[in-house]
């Protein structure tokens, strides 16, 4: 299961509110899932890839985890916003204007 993200910007204001159903082939391109609003009862089965991943591949560790999740296990989608996420629009590892990273 995963909730809706509040992604916040440093002033205290909402930048938007992420919240997408559940569609596997769509998270193998988009970024809509975000570990942070993801519940899931622990098994070994449940872990982080450990590859290396630069910006430019998808899906990022985040996406991949649930994905994997979701061959096996019913993923849900509860849009109510649990989860309050601080963005951070000088980052160079996500680019948040929808442009592609340079840093």
């Amino acid at each position: 299961m995963y909730t809706a993200l509040r992604r916040m910007l440093p002033d205290g204001s909402e930048r938007d509110v992420l919240s997408v159903p559940f569609d596997r082939r769509r998270a193998a391109h988009e970024a809509f899932l975000d570990t942070n609003a993801f519940v899931a009862r622990r098994t070994r089965s449940l872990y982080f890839s450990r590859l290396r991943r630069t910006p430019e591949v998808l899906p990022r560790e985040d996406w991949e985890l649930v994905r994997r999740y979701a061959r096996r296990h019913e993923v849900r989608h509860v849009p109510r916003a649990t989860v309050r996420y601080l963005v951070n629009p000088e980052s160079f590892y996500t680019a948040w204007d929808g442009q592609t990273p340079t840093g």
